[in-house]
Parts: structure tokens; sequence; C-alpha cells
């Protein structure tokens, strides 16, 4: 990731991880460390409770994870989200959701982190059953209505 990058995401975004040290080490490890350390608006937070890290996504403009269930909560969120993995434990969040497979591939990153600064990050769409109603379907199945 190169310095214009770093300059976009310091000017226009604040992202997070859960605290995952995979992958604050694998940026870190990745990127000139120096450039990426005066992005100040671009860092790591400590795991969060549930309810707060809830906030912290719906409040992201992107995020960068390698957690399935982190991109889950984007999809259900419509935030985009760029997975360092090739595989998602939740394909849907890929596969119609807002979530981006980019492996461990440093070019796939700043591909898909230009796409998300640019504003062209594609609209992902909620799969089904994803609607907030499963305690009703779970109510109308045990009483048979």
């Amino acid at each position: 990731m190169n310095r214009d990058i770093l300059a976009v995401i310091q000017e226009n975004m604040n992202t997070f991880s859960k605290g995952q040290k995979r992958i604050a080490n694998y940026i870190l490890e990745s990127y000139d460390k120096a450039a990426f350390m005066t992005a100040s608006r671009l860092g790591k937070r400590a795991p969060q409770n549930y309810l707060f890290f809830g906030y912290l996504i719906n409040k992201a403009k992107g995020i960068i994870t390698d957690s399935g269930n982190v991109a889950e909560e984007a999809t259900f969120l419509g935030i985009p989200c760029i997975t360092l993995n090739t595989y998602a434990e939740h394909p849907e969040t890929w596969r119609m959701g807002t979530n981006e497979l980019v492996g461990e591939d440093p070019a796939e990153l700043a591909k898909a982190m230009d796409t998300l600064m640019k504003g062209e990050w594609k609209q992902g769409e909620l799969p089904e059953r994803w609607d907030g109603r499963t305690a009703e379907r779970i109510v109308q199945i045990l009483t048979g209505k």
C-alpha cells in the first residue's frame, strides 16, 4: 500500500479491527510501518463488548477483518467489508452481501481499499431470512401458527 492510499485513508476513514492481532500484524508487516503509523485515524482496537462493537461497525465507512462473524455483521448492516482470507465462513456475505475476499495479497487489499475510497463499493443485499424476524418464526413453529 503506497503513501497515497494511506493519505486517503487518513483523510476519510476511521477503521478498526476486533483486536485481532493477525490483521494488525499483517498490515504492519506488509506495508511501510512509518507511513501506516502516521495515519492517525487508522488503527486497531482492543476487543470490545458486543454492543459497543456493533455500534463501531454501524458507524464505520468500511471494515478490514479476517473474521467471518464480523463480515456477517457488516453484511447485515450494509457496511463494506474486506476480508483477509480466501474463503468465508458465511459465503453469502461475499456472494450477495457487502464482503469481498482479498486473501493475504497486498495488491488485492490495495485494490479493494481504492474501490472503497472512491465510493464504488458494491451494494449488497440481505440473504434470505436475515430480516431480524427469527424469534417470530421460532414462536410460529413452536405454537404451530
